[in-house]
């Protein structure tokens, strides 16, 4: 169980899940963030280089920084793609979507982007 202890938002991994299961525009915004956090020759080559637990995992990255790069060129993802996003990824005792697996990441992002806005304040 994924516990924050200097938590400012209500977000859990099960919520995170749920909208990439059930909200198109959610599902692409976390790839788009997904994207942002991979290293500058990450994006540029495609594929995942470093060890660091931030981003896309290599199994990951070539399909869902092509998706990425075409959300940034302001064209939506189409209902095969978002399927693909979709598609179940199993690991483990439960299978998960494939894009569901970064639910912890994309918390900590919310989190740390809370945790930002109020050092602003």
């Amino acid at each position: 169980m994924y516990v924050n202890y200097r938590k400012l938002t209500d977000w859990t991994p099960e919520k995170v899940l749920h909208q990439l299961e059930t909200n198109d525009t959610w599902l692409e915004k976390a790839l788009l963030a997904l994207h942002a956090r991979q290293t500058e020759l990450e994006r540029a080559s495609g594929c995942t280089i470093d060890d660091n637990e931030r981003g896309l995992q290599q199994a990951d990255a070539r399909l869902f920084g092509q998706y990425a790069r075409q959300l940034m060129a302001g064209r939506r993802l189409n209902g095969e793609q978002l399927q693909q996003c979709r598609k179940l990824w199993h690991r483990g005792s439960t299978p998960v979507i494939r894009i569901g697996k970064y639910r912890k990441q994309l918390v900590q992002m919310i989190e740390d982007k809370a945790h930002r806005a109020q050092e602003v304040q």
